[in-house]
């Protein structure tokens, strides 16, 4: 990398712990920031403070610039407070880490593309797709088919109104979802938010391991199959008499009672371990032998939890809803993830081993920093 590029990285929140995206905003920034580029960092509709916040913010240890402000905050105060804290000194690149909810409590940011427009009237946009619109199934509800036509045409004026010369997502699925609707997209994978804290752990093969320990971290997605998987888990652990264990990690959301009451009924040991610390977390997953994933399986890459566990060198079985996109998907999956089908636990349990840890951190701000200097237009 050369260090040539100063880059603003814009996003929702900052709170660190609190907000996926913003976690994983500031470690992509703390990897430019060793190989020498200019990197801040600004959260433009903080949830989680009521008032304008200049800080810095320590990640990887490296000392990250930090302006947060309020969402409550009107755009006219945000532009005094944001060009005071640059110095009037315009960004080369301004890279927006786009999630509709996260500019809008509704998720319709009408404002939002004209007031950054009018920030940053000479800097260079690089767009990041953490979400599309609502309505991409082939048989939406009629709420969100609504609801979608009126984000993709939030999205669409944004592209025409900043022109970004790069636009990125870290899903295949969502990148041929943006291909279909005529944008020039790269993929980008997403960086896990929990950095390995001890020593890598060797080659361990659990296919005859006599306790089994399942790991849940973070929000978990409503619809999946979870009683069929846990009767299936518990007519495993009888049949081949071993133990296992499902452990519950982080903010979990609404639908973690389904999951904890479906695995108790089937008299499956639980742990609730609800937040953790960064280290305590690394120290878990290190311990844990399967992640558990709930988003849909296509839309795994989405996932900043399954790209933690891929970190610690967890397999990961997929148990979530069916998702069927509006156009068909196809991808080679190249990672160690297996979508859960009923009937197929003892078999996937029984050739099991952990597959090692895969470091990207490095590799993807490298084609970060390659995407930008491309400048591919939006066709």
């Amino acid at each position: 990398m050369d260090n040539q590029l100063n880059i603003l990285f814009l996003c929702g929140s900052l709170q660190p712990g609190a907000d996926g995206i913003g976690d994983y905003t500031r470690r992509l920034a703390s990897e430019l920031s060793k190989h020498g580029y200019t990197t801040k960092l600004l959260a433009y509709s903080d949830r989680h403070t009521e008032q304008s916040l200049e800080e810095f913010q320590n990640s990887d240890n490296i000392a990250l610039s930090v302006l947060r402000l309020p969402k409550e905050m009107n755009a006219s105060e945000k532009s005094e407070i944001i060009n005071r804290w640059l110095g009037g000194v315009q960004p080369e690149w301004v890279s927006i880490q786009y999630v509709l909810y996260a500019f809008n409590d509704k998720g319709l940011p009408f404002d939002f593309a004209p007031e950054i427009q009018d920030l940053f009237p000479h800097s260079k946009f690089q767009v990041m797709f953490h979400e599309l619109w609502l309505g991409m199934e082939k048989k939406p509800v009629l709420k969100d088919t609504l609801y979608g036509k009126v984000q993709n045409y939030i999205i669409a004026k944004m592209m025409k109104r900043l022109k970004p010369k790069v636009i990125h997502t870290h899903s295949r699925a969502y990148l041929q979802m943006l291909v279909h609707h005529g944008y020039k997209a790269f993929h980008l994978p997403i960086i896990s938010n929990i950095p390995v804290i001890h020593p890598e752990r060797p080659y361990i093969d659990i296919s005859n391991q006599k306790n089994l320990s399942f790991l849940i971290f973070g929000f978990i997605s409503p619809g999946a199959p979870v009683e069929s998987f846990a009767k299936e888990l518990r007519q495993f652990a009888d049949n081949e008499k071993r133990q296992v264990q499902v452990v519950f990690a982080g903010r979990n959301g609404a639908y973690d009672g389904d999951w904890y009451q479906a695995f108790k009924s089937n008299k499956i040991e639980c742990k609730k371990l609800g937040v953790l610390s960064v280290e305590a977390l690394s120290d878990l997953m290190n311990d844990a032998d399967i992640g558990i994933s709930t988003t849909p399986f296509k839309l795994y890459e989405k996932s900043g939890s399954v790209a933690a566990m891929f970190k610690h060198g967890l397999p990961v079985l997929n148990v979530a809803v069916d998702w069927e996109p509006e156009i068909d998907i196809n991808f080679e999956i190249d990672e160690p993830i297996t979508e859960y089908k009923a009937g197929m636990l003892a078999d996937w349990l029984g050739s099991l081993h952990k597959p090692g840890r895969i470091n990207k951190l490095e590799t993807i701000a490298n084609k970060f920093i390659e995407d930008l200097k491309l400048k591919v237009p939006v066709s």
